[in-house]
């Protein structure tokens, strides 16, 4: 029962695999044996404003392409938008904006992977009261209490 790993590909799951195949068309079976990466990038205006979209891509092997979309990518859909990458290299990180030139209320979330967030804390030290501090002030208590 513990031994089976959910993801193990079956008979079912090959024979289920070439029936599928069977059934593609001669211009769908090229798409599969293109041997190309497929990425499909959403992209969601949050404040409503109409900018071209920059995105730099960098590849597996070191070679980085910035890639920059028009405004009028925006145009039948204001709010949400798609963008298809086909590639033959594989892809290791996209960011939107790399040179900060579109106004961006929220930089968090413009890249893929997504990056840690950097947040910057302070440390206070907190004023405890020793023994004698909390002695006198249980006993100061007290006395009000009685008056």
């Amino acid at each position: 029962y513990n031994e089976h790993d959910e993801q193990d590909v079956t008979k079912k799951d090959r024979d289920e695999f070439q029936e599928f195949l069977g059934k593609l068309e001669e211009h769908e079976r090229a798409v599969l044996e293109a041997n190309r990466y497929f990425y499909h990038i959403n992209l969601t205006n949050e404040g409503g404003l109409v900018m071209p979209v920059v995105l730099k891509v960098e590849y597996e092997d070191g070679e980085v392409r910035v890639m920059r979309l028009p405004a009028e990518l925006w145009k039948r859909e204001s709010k949400e938008v798609s963008k298809l990458l086909v590639s033959k290299k594989k892809v290791v990180s996209i960011e939107l904006d790399p040179n900060l030139e579109i106004a961006d209320a929220d930089r968090t979330n413009n890249d893929w992977p997504a990056k840690p967030e950097e947040l910057t804390f302070t440390l206070e030290k907190e004023e405890k009261k020793n023994l004698m501090q909390q002695l006198r002030e249980e006993r100061e208590k007290k006395e009000e209490e009685q008056d």
